[in-house]
């Protein structure tokens, strides 16, 4: 079956990357610097006391503050060096490392992006953002059975995860299985009922299984929610009245 900008809504759901707020220790200084006096303080304290691992940490929550996270990586891996027992390192190593994959992400560097959030699962393995994350590399870079495995993890950890409901629906598509892809992006519009892109990605599928009926419905509630949707009211049309209408201006 052949329809006008099927999956264009889908594709542009499998384009964001998860972010995660940084877990700031209570011996973190208070925001009330900008960032370049917060950072010379904590690098004075680190070349005054470098066997401090809190100072370590502390310098890293700010150069994290900064988008210098292959600087705050290194001083994330020297407080754990100095203090293997010390999650709150460990957490914000993980951190910075899903955030340095998200950068890399990006600018399209979707392995080494990969790499990093390999990193991060390592360290805090109930990261549901990290497994999202993962899986969403793994559908961009052409292997969607590894990209079902990480949704459905991240799914797991976090239920209400839409947009991770939305890219297994993407992944299992690719993989042949129309049943399930619909049974991921009924799921995704039932946690965002106001998505319009959510809707049609689920009339997307449904379309491609020859539920026209079903997929027509949905195109109605996409438009209804978006009356400007160009794509959704294009494949409606072609729901009804079949592929004469696909290509009409």
């Amino acid at each position: 079956m052949s329809v006008h900008d099927i999956g264009s809504g889908a594709k542009a759901a499998a384009v964001a990357v998860a972010a995660a707020a940084l877990a700031l220790g209570a011996t973190t200084a208070t925001r009330t610097q900008d960032y370049s006096s917060e950072r010379g303080i904590w690098e004075d304290t680190v070349a005054k006391r470098p066997g401090n691992p809190v100072a370590h940490n502390n310098l890293g929550a700010v150069l994290v503050g900064a988008g210098l996270y292959e600087e705050a990586i290194l001083q994330y891996d020297i407080a754990l060096r100095l203090k293997p027992a010390y999650p709150q390192a460990r957490e914000n190593l993980a951190i910075a490392h899903n955030n340095l994959g998200i950068r890399l992400a990006s600018q399209g560097r979707y392995a080494q992006a990969a790499e990093h959030y390999g990193h991060a699962a390592a360290l805090r393995p109930n990261f549901a953002e990290v497994a999202y994350n993962q899986g969403l590399m793994c559908l961009l870079m052409g292997r969607p059975t590894d990209a079902v495995a990480h949704l459905q993890e991240a799914l797991r950890l976090r239920p209400d995860y839409a947009d991770a409901a939305t890219n297994l629906g993407n992944s299992l598509q690719d993989l042949g299985r129309p049943v399930d892809a619909i049974a991921a992006f009924e799921k995704a519009a039932a946690l965002s009922p106001e998505s319009a892109e959510a809707h049609f990605n689920l009339a997307n599928a449904l379309l491609r299984a020859e539920k026209q009926a079903e997929a027509a419905s949905q195109y109605e509630v996409a438009l209804r929610l978006k009356p400007d949707f160009d794509a959704a009211r294009r494949n409606l049309d072609f729901a009804r009245n079949g592929p004469k209408t696909v290509d009409s201006p």
